[in-house]
């Protein structure tokens, strides 16, 4: 097995190497071992032939390598991930995505992924604009696209930071901070972040407002109709108060998002600190948050950041 991966590996850029020792033949007769229902192939074996599959090049293979992400055992499947990694094909792109939502395949899923090169961020683009990125693992996509630390990178994350999705504003700017902790030579356009938080604020407005309509309409509606149906009522009840608590959860997130995208601008440190003492419980240490934030905060922003972050703590 060993000896049949060393050779699908030179032969990758050699054909005259793949003709001479008949590698697909080699590949053939290991693959239909896999298949035969009394095969005693150990995980390992079974491992090696997935990434010599990968090596080969042999694309007609590479529903070998798909067929193993289902595989009982996590050894072999972190192999899959791997060999699928190797190959660049397009075909395992959205299942590598998916593994990032399962926490024992994240770190292969996003190696990976970034051995498809820096041609992947066009691809995390594209789904993200047809939303077809599933909600389990997109808050996971912006540490693929952190982990090249180019300056497109910086540029993607500031683009998925305005995305119509909470989940994968708060986690792109929370990459964009690590990124400019890490690499003082990336620029992180000023007037871009400006934007971006005025339009989290929009976003966190948007969120209130509707917490206030459902609430005004749930009062409406018990006063003028105090004799309606009372399973209608507690089912009805009960839906806008799952609404309600979601769009709270939504909100505090727009503000955690606020924060980070502010750490671009200010002092992580100092926002930190800030963002801490909004969320402590005393009252006396958000109010000392607001008059520190109010000494820090860029000019263009205090206008509209402050009244926001009041209201939260009211």
């Amino acid at each position: 097995n060993a000896a049949l991966l060393c050779l699908a590996k030179e032969s990758f850029s050699n054909s005259k190497i793949r003709f001479k020792y008949d590698l697909e033949r080699r590949i053939k007769e290991k693959i239909d071992q896999i298949k035969l229902n009394d095969s005693e192939l150990r995980d390992t074996e079974v491992a090696e032939i997935l990434i010599t599959i990968a090596y080969s090049g042999m694309s007609k293979y590479y529903s070998i390598i798909s067929a193993h992400f289902y595989d009982p055992e996590p050894y072999v499947v972190k192999h899959a991930i791997r060999a699928a990694g190797i190959t660049k094909s397009p075909i395992f792109i959205e299942n590598l995505i998916e593994f990032l939502a399962d926490k024992q395949y994240r770190k292969r899923s996003i190696n990976a992924l970034i051995n498809y090169g820096e041609g992947i961020i066009a691809t995390i683009k594209a789904l993200d604009k047809r939303e077809d990125l599933k909600d389990r693992s997109k808050r996971f996509v912006p540490k693929v696209i952190e982990a090249f630390k180019t300056q497109d990178a910086v540029n993607t994350l500031l683009l998925l930071s305005s995305s119509k999705d909470i989940i994968i504003r708060l986690a792109s700017s929370k990459s964009l901070v690590r990124l400019k902790q890490r690499d003082s030579d990336l620029v992180f356009n000023q007037r871009r972040v400006i934007n971006l938080i005025q339009q989290e604020i929009r976003f966190y407005k948007n969120s209130i407002r509707a917490i206030h309509i459902i609430q005004s309409k749930r009062l409406e509606d018990n006063a003028a109709n105090p004799e309606v149906n009372l399973d209608i009522s507690i089912e009805l009840d009960t839906a806008r108060a799952g609404l309600i608590k979601l769009l709270h959860e939504q909100s505090n997130k727009c503000i955690a998002t606020i924060f980070k995208l502010l750490s671009l601008i200010h002092e992580k440190k100092d926002m930190d600190a800030v963002y801490s003492g909004l969320i402590n419980p005393s009252p006396e240490a958000k109010v000392n948050a607001i008059e520190f934030l109010d000494n820090l905060i860029h000019i263009r922003l205090k206008g509209a950041v402050l009244p926001v972050l009041e209201s939260q703590v009211v």
